[in-house]
């Protein structure tokens, strides 16, 4: 997964609105094609005659997801590169893992409530609370969300920033501990308690209120880890979120230098 920003997006045409990460557009589709290229060729992640790259059924490669700024200035928040410790105006490519996609998620209304609402039951609940509790026995969790121009816009003259949204969906999207700790063990055989990875100070105490099975614990482990881009067709109300592979690492950014002549 690519995340892209800075005045690159339009001195290179990368599309920042409709079918965002839809094979077609050069400049997005090319250098998610590279990025898959490489990882093939040089980390040899391929599937040679009869070998497999370990995947139990997998996806093609991603492209790239490139940030409406201009949508974001108006708003008055700041961009994802911002998010991850660079000026507004730089050039920064961000890369992370993506194992798993939630579905399009469709959200409407005139306040930031009733938005997120929904966002936290399709995205939150549906498709990343399956991965916590493999999550908290990795130590990591760096999940994306991707909010379409106008649902953002919404939030935004709300009066919500994005650490509301991360600090909402930390506080509100939560699951019996039982059901988190069984859906690890069927993603990866391992038995694991959330109570006593908090008790090691691995995770967040709010897993470790009580040793109740049925108590409610968080699925994110982290508010501040939870990314948000703002981007796809403005005219639409749809968001996406995308969950990546805790044991490959944490995004990694990186200021673009980009020569002119």
């Amino acid at each position: 997964m690519i995340v892209l920003n800075g005045p690159v997006i339009k001195e290179l045409d990368f599309n920042y609105g409709a079918s965002v990460m839809r094979v077609g557009r050069q400049a997005n589709t090319s250098i998610g094609r590279f990025l898959r290229l490489y990882m093939r060729n040089i980390p040899g992640l391929r599937i040679a005659p009869g070998q497999t790259d370990k995947a139990s059924i997998a996806q093609t490669f991603n492209v790239v997801l490139a940030e409406n700024e201009d949508a974001v200035s108006e708003m008055d928040w700041q961009p994802f590169s911002v998010d991850r410790g660079f000026k507004a105006g730089d050039n920064v490519v961000t890369v992370q893992s993506c194992m798993s996609i939630s579905p399009p998620c469709y959200s409407g209304g005139n306040t930031p409530l009733e938005h997120m609402e929904t966002i936290a039951e399709i995205i939150g609940r549906r498709s990343m609370g399956y991965w916590t509790a493999t999550s908290a026995r990795n130590g990591l969790m760096f999940p994306l969300l991707c909010l379409g121009p106008s649902i953002a816009s919404v939030i935004a003259k709300g009066g919500w920033k994005k650490d509301d949204i991360r600090q909402y969906l930390y506080e509100s999207v939560r699951f019996p501990a039982r059901v988190l700790e069984h859906l690890d063990r069927q993603t990866s055989g391992h038995k694991v308690s959330l109570y006593q990875l908090a008790g090691e100070g691995l995770i967040s105490k709010d897993f470790a209120e009580s040793e109740d099975p049925d108590r409610l614990v968080p699925v994110f482990l982290r508010p501040d880890w939870i990314g948000i881009v703002v981007s796809g067709d403005p005219g639409r109300n749809q968001s996406k979120g995308y969950m990546e592979n805790q044991r490959q690492g944490v995004p990694v950014s990186r200021k673009m230098i980009v020569p002119h002549p």
